[in-house]
C-alpha cells in the first residue's frame, strides 16, 4: 500500500513511539518501503524521534528506504543522519 509520509502522520508515529519508550522499549525499526512521498517536516520529526531515543539509550533504525524517501533525504542533506 502506497503511503505519504507527512508531518501530520509522523506526529502520530512520534506519539506512539513516546508510549513505547515510556513502557520500556528503546529500539525502534521503521520499514519505509511503501512510502511514496516524504515531506521535510516528516524527515525532521524522524530526526527528533531518533534523538529522543538516543537520549533514552535507545535507537531508531529505518529500513527498506524507498527511492522517494532516499531522494528527500539527499535533497535536505539528511542522508547520513538516519541510521539504516
Amino acid at each position: 500500500m502506497a503511503t505519504k509520509m507527512i508531518a501530520a502522520s509522523v506526529s502520530a508515529l512520534c506519539d506512539a513511539a513516546v508510549l513505547c519508550v515510556e513502557s520500556g522499549v528503546r529500539h525502534l525499526c521503521l520499514d519505509l518501503r511503501d512510502v511514496t512521498f516524504c515531506d521535510s517536516g516528516s524527515l525532521f520529526m524522524l530526526l527528533g524521534l531518533q534523538r529522543a531515543l538516543h537520549a533514552a539509550d535507545g535507537d531508531l533504525v529505518v529500513t527498506a528506504i524507498s527511492n522517494s524517501v532516499e531522494r528527500a533525504l539527499v535533497a535536505h542533506g539528511l542522508k547520513d543522519l538516519l541510521r539504516r
